[in-house]
């Protein structure tokens, strides 16, 4: 408040627009249906019923729910007090009118430029040139916003590549919990290992619509040959293990474990591998096509002329060069 009282047109600050309420509808249907009741009138209400929404019988239930409830929401942004209104100040997430970030100067350069502009408003130092100009300071928000964005791609690059470093010769089963349920497959959160993975049971919406009947309301998949359902919210098991991929790419890929999606006999088994980076392998690989005999190497190839070349003496075995002789002077 105090930079802004001073500097009216180009004070830093970070905002967190309020979502829309169609913006809840996914995740108010998922509550409802693990028979919780969430309030998203307010931030306030919103994170009064989130620390009620517990079950004591699925511990990481209460954190499956509140990183749904986080994607519902748009992104907080830094800004300049001279961009928009002061009703428009407010921070959702915080539940704060008006919010910057301060504490880290070390680390955020944001911090640096709220504490620049703090020392100036107090007269503790003089404020920087650059500072005074209102479209200078839009662009410098607008760049913290950028590499903001930037660095959050960097770490989730970085803990994709040491996820794969850890499970590499590593094949491990764990316990999951379904965080999205789709006509293809289902999305699992790994509570063990903090991580999130698809498993895919179709690669085409013909293929899903054979195998699998799909309810959006319910937020379930039930898989026709068995007549299992996988719902929201449900603790299933999953495969974790790293697989090969075109050009030496290495991904992770999450299978279904149990419960088991095994046709009865005669019936044809849905395909139960995971993640984009295996489609089209094993569940494919057999599919739709012949298995063809292994070419003949030279080697073997010469192995069997003289079989042949034998059978033909045997039919008709040559004469001696005595026998010819005999033969002529009997004649």
């Amino acid at each position: 408040k105090r930079t802004v009282e001073r500097f009216p047109s180009y004070a830093m600050l970070r905002r967190h627009p309020k979502p829309s309420k169609e913006m809840f509808d996914e995740l108010l249907r998922a509550a409802k249906i693990a028979g919780v009741d969430l309030c998203v009138d307010t931030s306030k209400e919103l994170a009064d019923s989130l620390d009620r929404a517990v079950k004591p019988d699925r511990p990481f239930f209460n954190r499956l729910i509140r990183i749904l409830t986080t994607r519902c929401m748009m992104q907080a942004v830094y800004f300049t007090s001279g961009e928009v209104q002061p009703s428009e100040f407010a921070h959702y997430g915080l539940a704060s009118d008006i919010y910057t970030h301060f504490t880290s100067p070390i680390r955020r350069y944001a911090d640096v430029v709220v504490h620049r502009l703090l020392a100036a408003a107090e007269g503790i130092d003089p404020l920087p040139l650059s500072y005074e100009s209102k479209e200078g300071m839009k662009e410098l928000s607008d760049n913290l916003n950028r590499r903001h964005h930037q660095a959050q791609l960097a770490g989730r690059a970085s803990i994709a590549l040491h996820t794969v470093v850890f499970f590499r010769n590593r094949p491990t089963n764990a316990v999951a919990l379904i965080s999205r349920v789709r006509e293809k497959g289902i999305v699992v959160v790994v509570p063990e290992y903090g991580i999130e993975g698809k498993v895919k049971f179709a690669n085409s919406d013909e293929e899903a619509r054979s195998n699998f009947d799909y309810d959006e309301a319910n937020m379930s998949l039930t898989h026709k040959a068995t007549g299992r359902k996988l719902q929201i919210f449900d603790q299933v098991r999953v495969r974790l293990e790293v697989e090969t991929r075109t050009g030496h790419r290495q991904n992770l890929v999450v299978s279904l474990v149990d419960p088991p999606l095994v046709a009865p006999s005669g019936a044809a088994p849905a395909s139960t591998n995971g993640g984009s980076a295996a489609e089209g392998s094993e569940s494919g690989a057999g599919k739709g096509r012949k298995r063809s005999r292994a070419p003949s190497t030279p080697a073997s190839a010469a192995k069997k002329k003289p079989a042949a070349k034998s059978a033909t003496k045997s039919a008709k075995p040559k004469q001696s060069a005595k026998k010819r002789k005999t033969a002529a002077a009997k004649r």
